[in-house]
Formats: structure tokens, sequence, C-alpha cells
């Protein structure tokens, strides 16, 4: 953990930013990590005021390595217009259930997620990522496609019923899933890094489960728009406080 920490604060330093909300988003965030895992630190930044009042475009992304630390950013902006879209990556950021980083500033970000939901995006966004992995795994037997499948798959059912994405690892999930027993001891397995025994089953129950969310997801009708003066305003204060 201080390592992690140093590392956002070098980037502070670096950058001339100040960083909002920094979490874990790769293996460790879903509770499939090994003893070898990087760490996938994403995180959002702020810059002074000034930097905002320029005639020309600038990096809105921060990238860098130390170590076994994945570090990716993105400034304020570009991850407000991001959410203010539904996008998965943004929402899966404020959902991790492992936070390095949040200030009290940034708390709005998070109400204004909530309000700004649409379901609709998001489903579509994890039936392809989940149905593309099966694919994968068709291709290369690799089970870690068929672990991100499954993590699609159950990210899906929670998004139907809750429409917002779980502060929850994959095993969590797993267990107050709607799945059928057999295909859930084999989930079990997979998620333990442990050979899964009749593979197939599971393949095909996810694969199915997928197609059945796909169309259902056709019907929602999502809200009817976002509150552009609410966003801006939490955006404005963001940028005057910071």
């Amino acid at each position: 953990m201080e390592k992690i920490m140093r590392a956002l604060r070098l980037i502070e330093q670096q950058n001339n930013v100040r960083i909002l909300y920094a979490c874990e988003a790769g293996s460790r965030a879903f509770g499939y990590e090994s003893e070898h895992s990087d760490f996938d630190v994403r995180f959002i930044y702020v810059h002074s005021k000034e930097w905002y009042l320029s005639l020309f475009d600038k990096s809105d992304v921060i990238e860098s390595f130390n170590e076994d630390i994945e570090l990716q950013g993105w400034d304020i902006k570009k991850a407000l217009g991001l959410l203010t879209k539904s996008n998965p990556t943004v929402i899966e950021w404020l959902q991790s259930p492992i936070i390095y980083r949040e200030s009290t500033q940034f708390l709005p970000v998070r109400t204004l997620a909530a309000q700004m939901i649409q379901v609709k995006p998001i489903l579509f966004h994890y039936v392809k990522l989940g149905k593309g992995n099966i694919m994968r795994y068709r291709d290369t037997a690799k089970q870690k496609h068929l672990v991100y499948a499954l993590k699609s798959l159950l990210l899906v059912q929670w998004i139907s019923v809750k429409e917002s994405l779980p502060e929850k690892n994959l095993i969590a999930l797993l267990e107050t899933a709607n799945i059928p027993e057999e295909v859930k001891m084999h989930s079990y397995d997979l998620l333990n890094r442990k050979e899964v025994q009749n593979d197939e089953l599971v393949m095909n129950y996810i694969e199915t489960e997928l197609e059945t969310y796909e169309n259902k997801a056709k019907d929602i009708l999502d809200k009817k728009g976002i509150d552009k003066e609410k966003a801006d305003g939490v955006y404005r204060k963001l940028i005057e406080d910071c």
C-alpha cells in the first residue's frame, strides 16, 4: 500500500496535478489475483484552474509504470465527460472495492454517477465483452478468457437488477448469483485458478445467458437524458476548489 501511495505522490509532483481518486482496477479488484499479479492502479486527477483556460488541446491522460505497479489516470474533464455517457470503465473504477485515495471534494462525483447511469449501454458493453471472451477461449483454451466471460455474466446479472455496478469481488458475486448449482461449482474452481472439469458446460451456459440478457437489453427504456447543468456544476466546483 505504501509503495502505491508513494507512486501517486510522485505523479502529483511530476505532473503538477492533484489526484482526487485512486483505486485498484485489475484482477485484485475482482479477487482473482495470483501471487505474481501486478497492481493496476487507476486514478482521476485535476489540474490548476489555469490549465483549463487554454486555446490548445492538452493530454488528458497520465500513465506511469513503477516496479510492479501500472498506473493510469484521466483528467477530471475527461472522466466526467465519459461518465455522462455511462462509460463502464469509469463506473467500474468508482465501484472498485479497493480504494487507495478519495478526497472529500470527489464525493459529488459519486452522487452524479448514481443519478446519470444508463443501464442499457452498460449491459450491451459487458455482453459484448463476454461474448468476445467466449470466442477467445474457444480459439486459445486459455482459462483467463473464460474467467473474463464469467465476470461479464455476473456483472450483467447484477446490473439488470440493481442498475449499478457492484462493490464486490467475483467470488462474492458468484455466491449470490442466480446460476445452476453445477455451473456454480465449476465456476468456483475457475475463480480459484483450478482446472475446470466441465468447461463446455460453463462456456455454453455463459454464452446462452449473455444472449438472453442482450435480447432483454434491447427493450430497456433508459432515462431520457442527463442533467447537463448539474454535471457542469460538479465539474466547475472541482476546478475552483482544487
